[in-house]
Order: structure tokens, then sequence, then C-alpha cells
């Protein structure tokens, strides 16, 4: 995981991340070098990766539609 990376590198445990999901097409340079036609579909996945409220690292990557899921699961907690 791209987090044990950055915890290796920074030696400190990142206790957040924080994943903003959008939908994109994808532009014909980036569509060629993913094998995919341009302009199809695609999800842009942008991670802020922190430590005590302060950003360690943030990354970005494109998948194209058919090559990503997202999931969200929520809890409550109810007593």
């Amino acid at each position: 995981m791209v987090s044990a990376i950055i915890e290796s590198e920074r030696g400190m445990a990142i206790d957040e991340i924080r994943q903003i999901v959008t939908a994109v097409v994808i532009s014909e340079p980036l569509a060629d070098r993913l094998g995919v036609a341009a302009r199809s579909a695609g999800l842009h996945l942008v991670r802020h990766y922190k430590r005590a409220g302060k950003i360690l690292e943030i990354s970005g990557t494109i998948y194209p539609a058919d090559r990503v899921s997202v999931a969200f699961q929520l809890k409550r907690n109810i007593v």
C-alpha cells in the first residue's frame, strides 16, 4: 500500500486518509497509455495522507471505468 511506503519514508504513522472520487472523461494522451478509447469514462481518485491533521502526501490516480470499483460502508453507533 502507498500508506506503508509513506510511513517508511517519513518515519511516522498515518492516522487519516481522505479519498476524493470524481468521474472524468479520459483524455487522448492518457487513453493511449491506459489502452482505452479517448473520451471514455474513468474515475479520478485523489488521496490525502495525514498525520495529526497535517497532509504528508497527496496522490492522484485515474482509472478506466471498467478497472475500478469504489465501495462505501457507513456505520452508526446506536446507543
